[in-house]
């Protein structure tokens, strides 16, 4: 591909997403709230090729990627209780309506809560003096098939697989035993820290990102600091295109 088709592929893909930006500077003024997400719906809804009403199917994807968001490897919780979650948040735009975002709030409190103890699981399972990493484990790397877990004996299990497929990336990048335990104890208490200090309006930008990106590959919500990121890193790297493609299910998304 040369570069000027190239240039072009680029300015396709990156059309809706600058229409999911730029469509609603009234609403973009004023400050994130749960009583403004609406203000945003409306405007993703109004200016989107294909999408122009919030349908049943467009509320339980939003619920699934909102979900996936806390947990892209899908071994924190179990297939019921994702199935809970799913249930609350699918209609949540009804109660969002009338300014309540509980439900938001209860899927943020239950990752809060097994993150802090998937923390305290790897450190202890890394930190057993007869910790060895299992070559003969099996892993499907590939979340959305692989399935949330039913039973806790299946997370659990799930967890151990994959701190020792964790474990033997970091091995096999010259890191030493000692070294690869204290990393990846450090990784899971960073991810359970962050997520509980995570902030409201965070949480917000979060669920409208997830509502975005269930409209389609390209489309996706930015809060005002991480636009500003966003803009100065394609300003940076336009020179020589600087961007990286991939496909998924038949659509062009920029990866970086």
């Amino acid at each position: 591909m040369n570069m000027r088709k190239l240039r072009q592929l680029f300015v396709l893909v990156l059309v809706p997403l600058t229409l999911a930006l730029g469509v609603a500077p009234e609403a973009s003024a004023a400050p994130l709230s749960c009583r403004t997400i609406p203000k945003f719906v409306e405007r993703f809804l109004e200016n989107h090729i294909r999408s122009r009403e919030l349908t049943p199917e467009l509320e339980r994807r939003t619920a699934d990627v909102f979900i996936r968001s806390f947990d892209p490897s899908q071994s924190a919780l179990l297939e019921s209780e994702v199935e809970m979650l799913r249930a609350k948040l699918v209609g949540t735009f009804d109660e969002i309506e009338a300014g309540d975002c509980s439900a938001l709030g209860m899927t943020h409190n239950m990752f809060v809560e097994r993150h802090g103890e998937i923390a305290v699981q790897v450190a202890e399972i890394v930190g057993a003096e007869d910790y060895a990493i299992d070559p003969e484990v099996e892993l499907l790397l590939d979340a959305k098939k692989r399935g949330y877990p039913k039973t806790i004996e299946e997370r659990d299990l799930l967890l151990r697989k994959l701190v020792h497929f964790q474990m033997s990336n970091y091995i096999s990048s010259a890191t030493t035993m000692e070294e690869a335990k204290e990393l990846l104890a450090n990784r899971y208490d960073r991810r359970a820290r962050r997520l509980k200090e995570l902030e409201t309006v965070d949480l917000l930008s979060s669920f409208l990102d997830a509502f975005a990106s269930s409209l389609d590959p390209h489309s996706n919500y930015f809060s005002a600091d991480v636009y500003e990121d966003f803009r100065i890193q394609m300003s940076l790297s336009l020179t020589g295109i600087g961007v990286a493609l991939s496909e998924q299910d038949g659509f062009a998304v920029v990866e970086r």
